[in-house]
């Protein structure tokens, strides 16, 4: 219990710090009635829909739009968070004090398990007695990062970065435990219903997974597999629990849908099948060479089966809610974009992921970069992870709290090396 204690005490220490900076900012805010935007203004009414008897997989939005309603593609899971709250507290002290009650609690709850995340993450990289404390220092940098996890926040975005982190620290501990990679492909699914900005970080656990089985790396055949295997049956049981039967096979290019079923079957396919031959394919070209054709493969055929989605998610939006909508819409621009309107957010948004990749030049603890890029799996797979949050982060401002997110870790390298 004192060896755990000491490993997370830097996390509960600036939660603490963060919650309290939060709440002095927010609260006077809440109490009024307002929330930071309209998506957390949204979710409350969804779950208010919920709790006086809609059916849990009908997401229309009956008040917005009508005659012909919004079809919501938000998934539940946050919904049921704020539920397991709001609906025992109500009758006790009322549904605006149990519905404030869920408005601090949630964000708070998730910003500690972030930090506790990063911290564990971090461990795995560097043994140094400083690490825990200056991944969560730089978690707390990242400004953007930790306003998704303000009290009132409780768009899904938070949730997300969660996720994602989530998965990538069972991905880590599966080097030890083939089992953790059950939890990885788990996490993976959830983050894909919750919402599709998840793809690009599910990329990178895929593509490192994939590295360490290219390498023929400790466990990686049975690592690779249980992965694949549970990335496509979470994918497949979140879209069933989430829709009706009817729905499961119709398309949507901006929501978990039948195009993204297809796409991890499809993903699990190539893994399943490379696992297979995995004593045909023994060197690393002749590995690469088969499950990187094998995956794409599997995404050449998707677009084929499903081309409406080639341009991008919002291909199907009606034109004249991209000229109205969507192009004001801040963490829907691209970054160059959203710098061009506000830097100082942009630049807080880059600045951890900027130590990082200083941290990775000037090796300030002593790793040359094969040590950190090809032969440390943990350092190997935060880099490929936070790769694609970047790359995500180009087209998709709202990408790069991930980004943040994935280079607290890598970047505390700086701080550890300034406390030796």
């Amino acid at each position: 219990m004192l060896k755990r204690l000491k490993l997370y005490w830097p996390a509960i220490f600036v939660g603490m710090i963060m919650t309290f900076v939060g709440l002095l900012r927010s609260l006077p805010q809440l109490l009024r009635g307002e929330l930071p935007g309209n998506d957390d203004y949204m979710r409350l009414a969804v779950v208010r829909d919920w709790l006086k008897g809609q059916p849990f997989q009908d997401l229309t939005q009956y008040r917005l739009y009508p005659p012909e309603p919004l079809q919501s593609h938000w998934a539940r899971l946050t919904d049921i968070l704020m539920a397991i709250i709001i609906k025992p507290l109500s009758p006790i002290i009322g549904a605006s004090a149990a519905e404030l009650t869920a408005l601090i609690l949630i964000p708070t709850v998730l910003l500690f398990t972030l930090l506790f995340l990063i911290v564990a993450i971090a461990r795995r990289l560097s043994s140094a007695e400083w690490m825990p404390l200056c991944a969560a220092l730089m978690a707390g940098l990242c400004f953007p990062l930790v306003a998704q996890f303000s009290p009132g926040r409780i768009d899904h975005h938070g949730l997300q970065i969660v996720l994602a982190l989530a998965a990538l620290l069972c991905l880590l501990k599966s080097v030890d435990a083939e089992k953790w990679a059950i939890g990885a492909g788990l996490f993976c699914g959830i983050g894909l219903w919750v919402g599709i900005e998840s793809l690009p970080w599910i990329g990178g656990l895929c593509a490192a997974i994939s590295i360490s089985w290219i390498l023929s790396e400790d466990n990686a055949r049975k690592r690779l597999f249980l992965f694949g295997i549970s990335l496509f049956f979470s994918s497949a049981l979140c879209l069933m629990s989430a829709y009706p039967a009817p729905q499961w096979i119709i398309p949507a290019c901006d929501a978990h849908s039948s195009v993204y079923l297809l796409l991890m079957f499809g993903i699990t396919l190539s893994m399943s099948i490379s696992t297979a031959i995995d004593k045909i394919v023994t060197t690393p070209i002749s590995r690469f060479t088969a499950i990187a054709s094998f995956g794409l493969l599997a995404c050449v055929l998707t677009l084929i089966i499903f081309p409406q989605c080639l341009h991008g998610p919002y291909a199907e939006l009606d034109p004249r809610l991209e000229d109205i909508w969507l192009n004001n819409v801040a963490e829907a621009k691209p970054v160059l974009a959203f710098l061009q309107d506000d830097i100082i957010t942009g630049i807080a948004l880059l600045i951890v992921p900027i130590l990082a990749l200083i941290a990775l030049a000037t090796n300030v603890e002593k790793q040359s970069l094969k040590t950190q890029i090809f032969t440390q799996e943990s350092s190997r797979t935060l880099w490929i992870c936070l790769a694609f949050a970047l790359l995500g982060g180009i087209l998709q401002l709202r990408l790069m709290t991930f980004a943040g997110a994935f280079a607290a870790p890598l970047a505390a390298s700086l701080m550890v090396w300034g406390v030796m």
